[in-house]
């Protein structure tokens, strides 16, 4: 897949996963208002900042494991959330301990959305790639008969 396809579907993943869960918290809550157009163009600005900070993450080279990359990963989204939600919006409190039980659920929960979609579709593309190479094959071995 080509790495602007993947940073795509990682935003789309990201903006639709943080929509949905908050919109699931808030209604649950007892407060569906809270969660409006305002709130939903704030989650669209979220997802493009974690984007964008995954997208310079993934270019660094001292990332040698996946669980090196995972833990880069949770922090950049977790500094991005604390920064905008807290500290620029003022969303919740980060002393507050249910606030970020709830800010680290979220977060937790998004990632793996995100995670099991992105590994979704690279599986997908390894197997359009590896039948094109089966197919490239088997015409090799039938022009060699």
């Amino acid at each position: 897949m080509v790495k602007m396809g993947y940073y795509i579907l990682q935003l789309a993943g990201t903006f639709s996963s943080e929509c949905l869960i908050l919109a699931i918290i808030y209604q649950l809550a007892g407060n569906p208002e809270v969660f409006n157009s305002t709130a939903v163009l704030i989650c669209f600005l979220l997802a493009v900042i974690i984007t964008a900070a995954m997208t310079i993450t993934d270019r660094l080279t001292f990332q040698s494991s996946k669980a090196v990359k995972i833990i880069v990963d949770l922090l950049v989204i977790f500094a991005a959330v604390v920064g905008l939600g807290d500290f620029v919006l003022g969303w919740f409190n980060i002393f507050h301990p249910l606030d970020m039980l709830i800010v680290i659920g979220v977060i937790a929960a998004v990632y793996i959305i995100v995670f099991a979609m992105m590994t979704l579709r690279l599986r997908i593309d390894s197997d359009k790639i590896n039948r094109k190479i089966m197919e490239m094959r088997e015409d090799k071995d039938g022009e060699d008969n």
